[in-house]
């Protein structure tokens, strides 16, 4: 017969009582500090349903509004950036373009007021010739070219991206450390009288009800401790 000296002692009071051994973290408990540590795995157990039943209701608001998330907010945020480029681009594009074109018209208005000048002369002097007429309406050509379309502005591309390209990609999904669906959470404490257990196996389903899976209530129970 086991003596007190060689007896299992219980791993809180250190009491060589009737001690149960926790399949779980493999320690001795007396029967009143057994209780409480079966009170702790319970609450550890509520808490991970708590989570669990969180991320069920994150999972069906998701389904419900799958455009509210981060990556949908980067796609947009990098749409309304490229937007403000572009039109800030433009916007100088034209200051530049309008600064030029009123200095391209007002060098075409010299040449027009020097032609018409001329012009003028040779009509009132009378004195002119076929050269001089083909001369003037060569004149006139080039300039009116010129104000319909300057030879010296023009709109150029750049071959390198001016907005950055983005992309969805994909990535095969890894393990989830420590979460498992569909499967069996046990939770066990036995001893030389008997075992206890705390059971819970339920199959994962999502629907659109806010209710949990696991229902109002956990199993638990003692079973032939003496």
């Amino acid at each position: 017969m086991a003596t007190a000296n060689n007896r299992a002692k219980c791993s809180i009071c250190n009491k060589a009582n009737t001690t149960y051994v926790c399949s779980g973290c493999s320690k001795g408990f007396c029967f009143q500090h057994l209780t409480e540590h079966r009170q702790i795995l319970g609450n550890k157990l509520e808490e991970i349903v708590s989570d669990h039943d969180q991320f069920q209701q994150t999972i069906i608001q998701k389904k419900q509004n799958p455009l509210n998330s981060s990556l949908i907010q980067q796609i947009n945020q990098w749409e309304t950036d490229s937007i403000d480029q572009i039109q800030q681009t433009a916007k100088e594009c034209r200051e530049t373009l309008m600064t030029l074109t009123e200095k391209s018209i007002n060098d075409i208005e010299n040449k027009f007021i020097e032609l018409s000048q001329k012009l003028k002369g040779i009509r009132e002097e009378n004195e002119f010739n076929d050269f001089d007429l083909n001369n003037f309406q060569l004149q006139l050509t080039q300039i009116t070219e010129e104000l319909n379309k300057p030879s010296n502005i023009s709109i150029r591309q750049d071959s390198q991206e001016f907005i950055k390209k983005i992309s969805v990609i994909s990535s095969p999904f890894g393990s989830i450390n420590g979460l498992v669906f569909g499967s069996l959470v046990k939770f066990g404490c036995s001893g030389s009288g008997g075992q206890t257990t705390a059971n819970t196996n339920s199959a994962f389903s999502i629907g659109s009800t806010n209710q949990s899976i696991f229902g109002n209530s956990l199993k638990s129970g003692y079973h032939g401790f003496g």
